[in-house]
This record gives structure tokens, sequence and C-alpha cells, in this order.
């Protein structure tokens, strides 16, 4: 296909191995190392891995390490120099500079050492003699130059090479003698069970049966003309050898079909020498290679699934959406940009100027159609003009073509279709209503519609369009049909299948990463592929139709994150269509940071499908004794944990252990692979525990650890019928002796009741002769106060009342108008202390003092006001009310106006030719009403006495000299209504009362 292209086309440039192929961890005493020297690495008949390093031996389960010391396994050093294997049991052991052995078996150490002659020994030299072929390089090369050189291929067969002789023996019998000329015995390997040798010149010798044939070496490795030697790799415990020529690191197999040696570059631009690596290991299943250097750790170099394609110049304008196939090996992205699997880059500027980025399409005649706001834009094969521009008088979210090349546009408001043989858009009327359309899909004679607001489909036949109430309101993000199964994939809600009529919400991982589903493509061996906002999921297709059939309750989700090759986990969606299978089987999904391209059919499943492996038990922060298998604990104990491992090097979140007892139902998932108990019963207790392996329906590893706890001594069957007999004697004897006591006391009781019988009449009586007494007292009281304040009233008021008549009318010639008008103030003061003697023992004879009441507080003020205003006049004295006249206070009005009704007494008695003013002021919760005259200020002591009122402990009763009946009124009516009085005065000028309420 010929393209004309608006910008020059941009290259990937695969600079770095590291970069495209692998990812690196780094691992050092500062991140799970006990020390930086890794001198060999193997792995065990578990699949664990170990390291052998100068702080002692440490495995590798893929997310921890775990160090076991010389205490642990009962050694004299901690320094471990190797690992070797013993060809006549298979076993794998650890040697310490100390030629002491540890035994290494299903991912633990035997808690004790075995001297090295007991298991390794060649009678024809002690272990001093000769130098053991443990790997190469070898650090002690320099110390052991000279010495016969031993390398066993089996347990029948070894060899001993020494100064240009290599000698051969059968169950440790000299067979033959082979004369062979080498410079270098560290070029010695074997592979295959065969000893090989690899010269300068990269040239291979075989050794059999005596015979020396050179062997050709084929693959990557043959295709490189440099005569340089290359540094020989060979690890004894795992059969790997490698040969690191400039910085790439090559793989030395046998080819079972020709016998020749098939050579392939598994990383380049890795200096091993400058990381002084001295050890590697190759996981053949995983492709994951281990790199132990003599100083700087452990390196571990991932192999990548993914490969995430980028421009070289991307910006935040370049975010990927919408793509589609183009061509074989190529995707098109409506931002411009077309990726092709070789790594090209071409990007089309007219595409980009006239697409909105989120929805993209390829007619059947090959044209581009691309949205942009609100119009259609349909391009050229070669993008390289403009076809048409169909204008909507909305915005248009996705466009689709159906099988029968009908073309569909889903906009803000309405749908449009334009039909084989048109040449434009028509609303769909049947369909008008559904709004915000997200995605379109049509299978057989129903259309589906996805849309941010929920999901809709239409009939042909009938012609009529549905709703699934199960996802009303829910953002749908794609719509993917297989058969008549229809799979929706929601912002938020998870992913469902609508099969039949029926809406099945699917489960969602560990983690909840999954509400976020954006993308589903299938693959060819019956996989799902979904993005998320957080990775990546691959999940068997039949295990979902189990979940919705009701067959299984799990389902087993496999997740990749950056870590298998992405530039970021969160993938995009909302777009149409959001991801592609390109002609070669390659998936391409859009990502806030590249194009994630990958081929599932090359892409080997991590599952978590390696045994169960009970790592350690601890009670109480003690290490407990265990064969793997069961454990003993004590019967009394504050916290049993036990530790689980398994071999897994893929990403942590596959990993769910579950576990319970033997007569539990409900399995409790475990957290960081750690069970926990603070209790169990005594006797056998058999743990159940299971974690997910894999793909296929209830598809688990389990494994059972019986706890034994020994009974407590009130548990053992002699102790609890001793107990029953003793208790049975207790109870009989308890229960002659009470009979006893209970006749004798039954006597007693009899006449003691009689006695109390008759005193309690008698208290009866007396009691209630007291309470008469007690209520004729309080009618006495009740009708004394009326009595007096109403003979009392009267008359005052009366004389009030004439006095200030005969004043009114008087003249100066005929009678003392100044004596009238003492007469008038006097009897008027008289009058209202006697109102405010009856309003204050009429509140403290009623039941309820806390009845409140809304009131106008300036109201209240003036009415105050207006009865001393006289007096205040007379002495030259002004009363001002600055509280704003709207003013409303709930609390007892009664009580709080003979509250104020003494105190503007005491402020106009005290104040002459001054001022008095009243205010207010709101602080929070919390109402103050202020008193503040000029006049001659309260004494100290009164002071005191009166702001003790404020302390929940002070005494009424304990009243200061000269104190009046209005204050000590006022002090107990403001604890009557609930509030606080605080008063500050200055002698000679003035005092400020507030009342706080």
């Amino acid at each position: 296909m010929r393209f004309s292209l608006v910008l020059v086309v941009l290259c990937f440039l695969l600079n770095q191995a590291i970069a495209q192929n692998y990812s690196l961890s780094h691992y050092t005493d500062e991140n799970g190392l006990p020390q930086n020297s890794v001198k060999s690495i193997t792995t065990d008949n578990a699949g664990f891995v170990w390291l052998a390093t100068e702080n002692g031996l440490v495995r590798y389960d893929g997310q921890k390490f775990v160090l076991f010391d010389k205490n642990y396994a009962k050694t004299s050093s901690n320094r471990i120099a190797n690992f070797r294997i013993d060809v006549k049991t298979n076993s794998l052991y650890a040697l310490s500079e100390n030629w002491q052995l540890i035994n290494i078996k299903d991912g633990h150490v035997a808690p004790s050492s075995l001297t090295y002659s007991k298991v390794f020994n060649f009678k024809n030299g002690s272990k001093d003699d000769y130098n053991y072929a443990n790997g190469v390089p070898n650090a002690m090369e320099k110390y052991v130059l000279g010495m016969p050189y031993i390398i066993v291929i089996d347990k029948n067969t070894v060899y001993k090479i020494q100064k240009g002789i290599i000698e051969q023996y059968l169950n440790e019998v000299l067979v033959r003698k082979i004369p062979f000329d080498y410079k270098d015995q560290w070029r010695f390997f074997v592979l295959d069970k065969k000893l090989y040798y690899i010269d300068e010149k990269r040239k291979l010798t075989c050794f059999i049966d005596g015979k020396q044939i050179n062997t050709n070496i084929t693959g990557e490795l043959a295709k490189i003309t440099s005569q340089h030697a290359g540094t020989l790799f060979w690890n004894t415990c795992t059969g790997n050898v490698f040969l690191n020529i400039k910085n790439a690191l090559y793989t030395l197999e046998k080819s079972q079909k020709t016998g020749h040696f098939v050579t392939k570059c598994i990383i380049k631009d890795v200096d091993l020498e400058d990381l002084s690596i001295i050890s590697i290991y190759l996981d053949q299943k995983s492709g994951h290679i281990y790199m132990g250097s003599s100083t700087k750790g452990l390196y571990v170099y991932r192999k990548k699934d993914f490969n995430t394609l980028n421009p070289i110049q991307s910006t935040s304008s370049n975010l990927f959406y919408a793509q589609v196939p183009y061509g074989q090996n190529s995707v098109l992205y409506a931002n411009g940009y077309l990726f092709q699997n070789t790594g090209n880059t071409l990007y089309f500027d007219l595409l980009k100027k006239h697409s909105s980025n989120f929805s993209l399409l390829i007619d059947h005649h090959k044209n581009v159609w691309s949205p942009n706001g609100t119009t259609l834009y349909k391009f050229s094969p070669e993008l390289t003009k403009i076809l048409a521009a169909h204008p909507f008088p909305y915005r248009i979210n996705s466009i689709y073509q159906s099988p029968d090349a009908e073309l569909w546009v889903g906009t803000f408001n309405g749908i449009y279709k334009m039909a084989k043989s048109d040449t434009s858009f028509k609303r769909v009327d049947v369909l008008s209503g559904i709004k915000d359309v997200s995605y379109l899909q049509k299978t057989g004679q129903l259309l589906w519609i996805g849309t941010h607001k929920g999901m809709y489909y239409y009939n042909f036949v009938n012609r009529a369009k549905y709703s699934i109430p199960e996802l009303a309101n829910k953002d749908i993000r794609s719509v993917y049909t297989r058969g008549n199964e229809v799979w929706i994939t929601t912002y938020g809600d998870g992913f469902y299948l609508y099969r039949e009529g029926k809406i099945t919400r699917l489960p969602n991982d560990n983690n909840n990463y999954l509400n976020t589903s954006h993308c589903i493509l299938e693959d060819k061996h019956g996989f799902f592929w979904i993005s998320t906002n957080k990775g990546l999921f691959q999940v068997a297709i039949a295990d979902l139709l189990a979940y919705a059939d009701q067959k299984t309750s799990n389902v087993f989700y496999l997740y990749y994150n950056r870590a298998s090759g992405f530039n970021t986990n969160e993938f995009n969606g909302g777009c149409q269509p959001c991801g592609s299978i390109m002609g070669d089987g390659n998936f391409s999904f859009p990502s806030m940071n590249g194009m994630v391209l990958f081929n599932p059919s090359r892409i080997i499943a991590n599952e978590p499908d390696q045994p169960i492996f009970l790592d350690k038990a601890v009670v109480d922060n003690q290490l407990i004794n265990s064969d793997g298998t069961s454990l003993s604990i004590p019967n009394e104990f504050n916290r049993l944990n036990i530790f689980l491992t398994t071999p897994y090097f893929g990403n942590s979140e596959n990993l769910n252990f579950e576990y319970k007892l033997s007569n539990q139902k409900q399995w409790t998932q475990s957290i960081d692979q750690i069970i926990s108990y603070s209790s169990l019963p005594s006797g056998k207790n058999i743990l159940n525990i299971r974690k997910v392996s894999g793909f296929g329906q209830d598809n688990y590893v389990y494994k059972n650890i019986t706890i034994i706890v020994p009974p407590h001594m009130y548990q053992n069957w002699w102790f609890i019928l001793g107990a029953i007999i003793l208790a049975a004697l207790i109870l009989y004897l308890y229960i002659k002796v009470r009979i006893r006591i209970i006749r004798k006391r039954n006597l007693q009781l009899e006449e003691s009741i009689s006695e109390r019988t008759h005193e309690l009449q008698n208290t009866i009586k007396a009691y209630e002769t007291s309470q008469k007494r007690l209520e004729q007292h309080g009618y006495f009281q009740r009708r004394l106060i009326a009595a007096i304040t109403h003979d009392i009233k009267s008359p005052l008021k009366y004389l009030m009342i004439t006095g200030e008549s005969l004043y009114n009318s008087s003249t100066h010639n005929e009678i003392d108008r100044d004596g009238l008008k003492a007469m008038f103030t006097s009897s008027s003061q008289i009058y209202h202390f006697t109102e405010n003697l009856l309003t204050y023992a009429k509140g403290f004879t009623n039941e309820d003092l806390n009845v409140k009441t809304t009131f106008n507080l300036s109201r209240l003020i003036e009415e105050k006001i207006a009865i001393f205003q006289g007096i205040a006049n007379s002495q030259g004295t002004t009363i001002h009310n600055l509280i704003h006249k709207e003013v409303q206070i709930e609390t007892n009005e009664q009580l709080l106006s003979v509250i104020l009704h003494n105190l503007i007494d005491n402020s106009v008695k005290f104040t002459n030719v001054g001022e008095i003013s009243f205010s207010f002021q709101v602080n929070g919760d919390k109402i103050s009403i202020f008193i503040k005259d000029t006049g001659i200020g309260m004494k100290p002591y009164q002071v005191l006495w009166c702001n003790k009122i404020n302390d929940p402990f002070a005494d009424l009763n304990d009243t200061p000299l000269h104190a009046g009946l209005g204050l000590i009124m006022v002090k107990e009516l403001i604890k009557a209504i609930g509030g606080k009085i605080y008063v500050v005065a200055t002698l000679g000028r003035g005092t400020t009362v507030e009342i706080i309420l």
C-alpha cells in the first residue's frame, strides 16, 4: 500500500534489549539481601531460587527473600561458597566455607549440617587434593590453579583434568586417559551429560568414549564473525551454559534433532564485567534471568510479554483512544498515528486535524471515517484527502458499520443511519429519546446501544426498542457480542454478561480493578483480554460462563501490570473501537502512554500452580519446629502465626490464599500469606489451605496442616471423672447441711416476720400522719404568701394611685408637691418590690422552673426602665436601652424580669448624675445581657461573692454581710434558670454585670 505522508516517517529505535524485552529489578542489602555478594544461584526441586551469599543462604520465592543463617542451619560460618548436587541422589546442598553441607529440599533448609566427606568423596584423592567443579567463573580460580580439576558427569562418570591429560573414571575406576592440549581449564563445561571444551576462537570439542569430536555452533552466535573468545558462564546445578561476547549474552543449548549447538542471544547491552557478574541462572519457564554480582547484589531481568509503542515526541495531545486494524500488520489510531509491528510509525496530519480521537471507522470500501465535534468526515483510503463531510445537529460520540454495510452514528441526542445505497444520514425516529450514545454494535436482528446512562437494544423484527433495567444509569464503555452473548463493560460498575434476557454481574478481581473495565478482546484460545484503569486482565471465557450458570463461585483473573511491558497501568477507554485485532493476530490496546501491542498466542500464562509450603510457624514470637505438615503448639498462647510460601515469579496480585479449619464451612482470605489464630480447641485441628492455581472451574492447590493442641489438665478424662465424683459428694453434703439450716432459719424467720409486720404497720401510720402534716404546711405557706402579697399589694397600689392623683391635681400653693412625689415614688417602689417578691415566691413554688418562652428582650427592658425612670431623672441619671427592638430570646421570662428589676434597682440606687446602659451580645450558642452603670461601684468582696455563682461547688448560703435581699434573689434566680452572672466593678467608676444564658 502506498502512503502519502504529511510528516516524515518516525521510527522506533530498538537501542537496548533491556528496554524492549526485559524489565530490570536490582536487589541489594537495602531491599532484601543480607549482603551484596551473590556467588552462586540455583533452584530446588520445588521451584524456589536460592542464593549463596557471604552472610548466609537466601531463598527467593518470587515475592520476598528469606535468610537462613548459621544459627538456623547449624553451621560454623555464614559464608556460603556455592551449591552442589549429589548426582547419586539428586539432592541439593549448599556448601559453606568450612566444608559443611546444608541440605535444601521443598523450599526449606535442614536444621543441621553435614560434613562434606559424607556426601561428596572421590577415593582417588581428598577434597584438599583436587578442585571440584562448581561452576564458571570460579571465585577461587587463583587459589586452585594447577590442582586437578574434577568434573562429575553423572553418578558413574567422573573426569579429572590436569596438565594436558583428561582422565575418565567409571565408578571411580580409571578407564582411559585422553591427551588434550588446552590453555584454560575454566573453559570446560558439561551439557546434556557430555564434557565439552570451547577454545578462545569459540570452537567446540566434545569428549565421547575417549574420542574428541568437533561440534558446530549454529544459531545467532554463528553469525558473529568476530573471533572474540567471550566469557563462559556455567551453572553446574541448573545446567545453564552461557557465553558473553561484547556485552551480549548467548545461551548454549544442544539440538536434539541435529546434535549441534544452538545459540540464542537472550539479552544485549549489559556490561557483565562492569556489574561484576559471577553467576547466572536462566529460568526456562518464565524466561527470567538471574545474575549474581560479587559486589553489587542480584540483578533480575524479567522478560516482557508486551510491547508498548509510542512516538518519539509524544505529548499530552497524542493520547491514544479509538483505533482500527489497517492492513495486515498495522493499526491506525484516530489521533493520526499508524503503528506497524515492525516498529515503524506513520503520521497523518489530515486525520489528526479532523478527528475528535474517540471514534474511527474503515468501511467496506477502505474509506476512513472519523468525527470531529458535530461533523463526520470521510477520508480516502490513503488519508490524502477528504471525500465528504456530514454535519449533525449534535456532538458525535460513536460511529459503526454493521455487517450489512449500514453506517450508524450515535450522537449526544439521537441515532442516525445511512443505508448502503444512501448518500446521507437520516435520524432513526424510533430510537428517539436515547441520548449520549457511547457504543453501537449489531448482531443479527438486534442493534445494541450503549450510553453513558444505561443500555438499550433495538429489535428490527418487531421494530421496538428495549432498555436493560439492571444497567440503568451505568456508564457503558464497550459492547462485545459473541453468539447469543453480549458482554458489556462499564466505568465504575464492572462488566456484565447479557444472555437470553438475563443479566449477570461478573465477579471482580481482589482489588476491584475490574470496576473500571474498558474493552474486551477475545483470542483464539478461549480467553478474554480486558483493559482497565489499573492494568490488563486475562480470563478464561469458560470460567465466566460457568460463573453465570452458577457452576462455580470464583473466577481466576491473571493480572498484568507495568512489569509486563506497559509504560503505564492506565489503559484508555470510552472510544469505539476500544481495541483492535490485527491481521497477523496481534492485539492492540490504547493507554495513557503509548499503544500496547502483543500477540496472545505467544504469551505463556504464568499461573500460580506451584504447591503450597509451610514456611514457618511462630507462637508468641517463638519459632515452632515443623515437618511442613504438622505443628504441635502449647494449649495456652496469645497468637499463632503460620507463614505460607509458594514459588511464584509472576505478579503478586495473582496469588490468593484461603484457609479454614476442617469443621468450618466459610473460607477466610489470607493477608500477606499469613494465617493467624488467637485460640484453637485442644486436640487435633486440621487446617485446610487452598490457593487458586489458574484457569478452570474450582482450580485450586490444596494443603492440609495438622495442628495438635494438647488438652489442659482439666480436659483429661480422669480429671473430669474425679471432678464429677467430687462435685456429687460436695453437692450431697451441701444439700444435707442446707436443709438443716433452712429449717432452723424458717422458725426464726416466722418470728421475725411477725415482729416486722407489727413495726411496719406502725411505720405506715406514722408516715401517713407526717405526709398529711407536710401537705398542710405547704398549703399554709402558699396561702400565707398569697394573703400577705394580696393584703400589702392592694393598699399600696391604692396609695400609689392616690398619691399620683393628688400630685397631679394640686397646685404649689395648696399642697407640698415634693412630699406627694416622695409618697408616690415610695409607694411605687413598694408595689413593684411586692410584685417581684410574689413572682420570686411563685417561681420557687411552681413544680417546673424550666418553663421557657420566647419574648422580646428590648420590650422587657423598656418596661423595667419605665419603673425607675422617675427616680433616675431625679438623680440626674440617664438610662439607655441599646438592645435592638427585634431581639428575641428564649428563657423563663418571669424570673429574668425579677433579675433585671433587682439589677436596675441597684444601679439606680447607687448612681447619681451618671449613666446606665443595657446591651446584648451573641457568642455561638450563648447570649449575654450587659447592665453597665457609672455609679459608686460594687465592693470587691461583693464582686467575689457574685462571681462564685459560676462555681458549681459554691455555697449559695455563704452570703456576705450587707448583701441586700435583691442581690440574693438575683443569685438564686440566675442559677434557677440555668444561667451565669459575671461582675466587673471599679470603686468610684461603676459596675458592669453580665448575665450569660
